[in-house]
């Protein structure tokens, strides 16, 4: 690259760009290392230890849920919709006459549909009209849901589904079965963490899981074959609930 014959001034030329290529990249690795060191830095890897809490709460429900249906089929769908409406009229007036509020009786469903037969051989036939509704009901007295479940079906209907025991507002004990799992859970990491000879930092993460809405205990009163006539009234045991909160803890452990 340099020769005799190059002109003298291009010797220190040469050296100034030597010298400045020298530090460049010097000063580029100096960066990088810097820069690889941070990131080291943050990605690394902390010391954790998580622990798992369980709390529960048994209560007594407060109401009970039922699904009450009428079905009806008729090959005139207008005879077949006025007959449903009658029926669930005088349902909801037996409701009414039993204490049930207006505010607790709610219509779920409603459909008609075509009812075909399928002849071998020859297109299909309408033979009739079927028309389904449904309400919800919510039982406050629980004492009274078996006289409501006999009412009803004395009153015509033919699909009752339940009764499902619940709580009207489930989140207070959601709450105290939180508190409970939380505590469940400090309680074992103080205990693992003397076992283990470890000394416990700042919590890091928490997560939570209330198992939604609280375990119901089910009923079912059977399908189709009810109304018109005498039922009799059984006995009915609303039994407890049980409210369940899982909650995860993880502490840094300190070195």
């Amino acid at each position: 690259m340099f020769s005799k014959n190059s002109p003298l001034w291009m010797a220190p030329l040469l050296g100034l760009l030597l010298v400045s290529g020298t530090v460049y990249l010097g000063a580029k690795s100096w960066s990088e290392m810097k820069s690889a060191k941070w990131i080291d830095r943050g990605g690394a890897v902390r010391d954790v230890v998580s622990v798992n809490g369980i709390g529960k709460i048994k209560v007594s429900p407060d109401i009970a849920i039922l699904t009450i249906g009428i079905v009806n089929e008729d090959k005139n769908v207008f005879d077949a919709q006025n007959r449903n409406a009658a029926t669930i009229n005088n349902i909801i007036g037996g409701l009414r006459s039993m204490g049930v509020s207006g505010d607790d009786i709610q219509t779920s469903t409603y459909s008609v549909y075509p009812v075909y037969t399928y002849p071998e051989n020859l297109p299909r036939l309408l033979n009739a009209y079927e028309v389904r509704q449904s309400l919800t009901v919510k039982i406050r007295d629980l004492e009274n849901t078996g006289k409501v479940l006999a009412k009803v079906a004395e009153l015509g209907a033919n699909e009752i589904n339940g009764p499902t025991y619940t709580m009207e507002d489930p989140e207070p004990l959601k709450k105290e079965a939180r508190a409970k799992a939380i505590e469940n859970a400090t309680e074992k990491a103080t205990e693992m963490s003397a076992q283990l000879g470890l000394s416990l930092g700042k919590i890091t993460s928490y997560s939570e899981y209330d198992g939604g809405s609280p375990i119901v205990y089910d009923s079912y009163l059977g399908k189709g074959g009810m109304g018109g006539g005498s039922v009799v009234e059984s006995n009915w045991e609303a039994g407890k609930l049980e409210v369940i909160s899982n909650v995860t803890i993880t502490y840094e452990v300190k070195k």
